[in-house]
């Protein structure tokens, strides 16, 4: 099963630090749960990386809009709000009220995953395009007719007794997105459910990823990415002590039927988070690292032949081609007696150590790295580190029971690495804790934690500086420098300033470099947006 972490409400802390004033704020995110902070992604000298908030709604929205590859109908364009270095992208410049995430390819062009559709611009243009299915070919795997995921009858509706969809297909929700090379991004989709193996084929065949090419004005689908085991990948079969263990094989005795042998296994729909690799000239180069519902961590492996990996999609049925090149998946779950739960949690904290390319991921109560992944892809039994006497279930940035599996609130949102490996872990409950090269650990709390709480949805760390940009729960940013906090005063600015940060990505390839954060919506109870998102970008010192 799935743990939901819970979203959290907030205040506003204006201006710089020592004097915060606060105000209440709207208290969830809109249509699109969770969405994907800075890419996490590594280059020659290093990266940045991240993640943010955790809600989960309705998969089944529509694809709004009208089908083109223009802005939002309705809003009339202008310039965008420039002042101190930043300039602000909202709805007339453009982009959708629904912004989930926001990231740079290493050519500097900007995409924004904006629920409804996929939005993109060149770095020089004023104005956002909008690239829905129709205009670019994005997959249509979701499903119109759908109750909401918040209704009781959700569950039953996707449920397997139900063969076929209920409706026409439509574009999932477009929750993430990772730029990689020039003119090129990845970008995550919000499928229908999250891992029940219950659920329809259509269900869990829902979601997954895209890979898309931008030139500046036309944006088109290359592939898709099917983010699942074939079947005669994962075998199901007891260890010496008689627990049973999913494993990557080539033989599977006995394996119970029908299960993840016969009929593969599908459990990442909902992408949250998506960092790349970006070591040119390394065979790591354009990587890319998924994570969101169930799944902690997906690979999707560039020129995986080249490096040995095995086809497991050679033989299967035509709808597993899209899975080619695929690695699925891992986490670092465990079963808590208290809450009488398998914790997988919602993944939205992905990022990759620029001294080896190793990945790291959260789902939020722990942390891990992966082994086994490189260069040479001949063997692809891979597994999550570390799992020692001191961290017996993987890291516990913040233990609070001496029990492990009850030692469940790290509430861990982001990850972001530094150029010379040190890595930033934001929690919505904590605050920030900082792992050195070394692996020694430390924590820092937010200004005035007691009113506002120690609220982090996104870090970044930034590649001219070394400073952090850090994404609060309870709304805006903050940046970390020479000792001290700084923030974003938004008095002035757009109301989007006052929203909670869901996603910090660095254009390191522009000069000066960019910082790019993305501010979430929030919703009223019904689900509809009662406060509108935007996305925010700094070329400042």
């Amino acid at each position: 099963m799935v743990l939901a972490r819970r979203a959290l409400a907030g205040f506003w802390c204006a201006a710089v630090l020592a004097a915060c004033s606060g105000g209440s704020h709207p208290s969830s995110p809109a249509s699109t749960g969770g969405g994907a902070p800075d890419d996490g992604g590594v280059t020659a000298t290093g990266a940045d990386g991240g993640a943010a908030d955790g809600g989960t709604p309705d998969a089944g929205s529509p694809d709004a809009g009208a089908p083109d590859a223009g802005t939002d109908g309705g809003t009339a364009l202008t310039p965008p709000f420039t002042k101190d270095g930043w300039t602000f992208y909202g709805t007339a410049q453009g982009l959708s009220r629904d912004v989930n995430d926001a990231s740079a390819d290493e050519g500097g062009n900007v995409y924004v995953a904006g629920g409804d559709a996929l939005y993109a611009k060149r770095r020089g243009d004023a104005a956002f395009q909008r690239y829905d299915a129709a205009a670019s070919g994005l997959t249509q795997n979701c499903y119109a007719g759908l109750p909401a995921e918040s209704d009781p009858a959700f569950p039953a509706a996707i449920n397997r007794v139900h063969p076929a969809p209920p409706g026409a297909p439509r574009l999932c929700p477009v929750v993430s997105v990772a730029g990689a090379a020039p003119g090129t991004a990845v970008v995550g989709l919000k499928g229908i459910g999250t891992d029940e193996d219950l659920d329809a084929d259509w269900a869990q065949d829902s979601g997954g990823a895209d890979l898309v090419q931008f030139d500046g004005a036309k944006l088109s689908r290359t592939r898709h990415l099917f983010l699942a085991s074939p079947p005669q990948t994962v075998c199901v079969a007891p260890d010496a002590s008689g627990r049973l263990v999913e494993s990557r094989a080539t033989s599977c005795p006995n394996p119970p039927d029908p299960f993840f042998w016969q009929v593969g296994r599908r459990k990442l729909r909902q992408v949250l988070r998506i960092a790349v690799n970006h070591q040119a000239g390394t065979p790591l180069y354009g990587d890319a690292f998924l994570g969101g519902t169930h799944a902690s961590i997906t690979a999707y492996l560039h020129d995986s032949a080249a490096r040995g990996l095995r086809d497991r999609t050679a033989g299967q049925p035509a709808k597993w081609a899209d899975a080619k090149d695929v690695w699925e998946h891992d986490h670092p779950a465990f079963w808590s007696n208290t809450r009488n739960a398998f914790l997988t949690g919602y993944t939205h904290a992905v990022a990759v150590d620029p001294r080896s390319g190793t990945p790291w991921c959260s789902n939020g109560f722990r942390t891990a790295w992966l082994r086994g992944y490189g260069a040479d892809l001949h063997d692809d039994v891979w597994w999550l580190e570390p799992e020692t006497a001191a961290n017996p279930l993987w890291y516990d940035f913040w233990p609070d029971n001496a029990v492990p599996t009850e030692s469940i609130d790290d509430n861990v949102e982001s990850l972001a690495f530094c150029d010379d490996g040190t890595l930033w872990i934001g929690s919505s409950a904590h605050g920030l804790a900082r792992r050195d090269p070394g692996g020694g650990v430390t924590y820092l709390s937010l200004p005035d934690p007691g009113t506002h709480g120690d609220s982090v949805y996104a870090v970044a760390c930034d590649p001219s500086d070394q400073s952090v940009w850090i994404g609060l729960g309870w709304g805006g940013l903050l940046r970390w420098r020479d000792g001290q906090f700084t923030a974003l005063d938004p008095a002035g600015l757009p109301d989007f300033a006052r929203q909670p940060v869901r996603s910090i990505q660095i254009d390191r390839w522009s000069n000066p470099r960019i910082v790019y954060a993305a501010f979430m919506a929030s919703a009223d109870a019904s689900g509809a947006i009662s406060a509108g998102g935007g996305v925010a970008a700094y070329a400042g010192p």
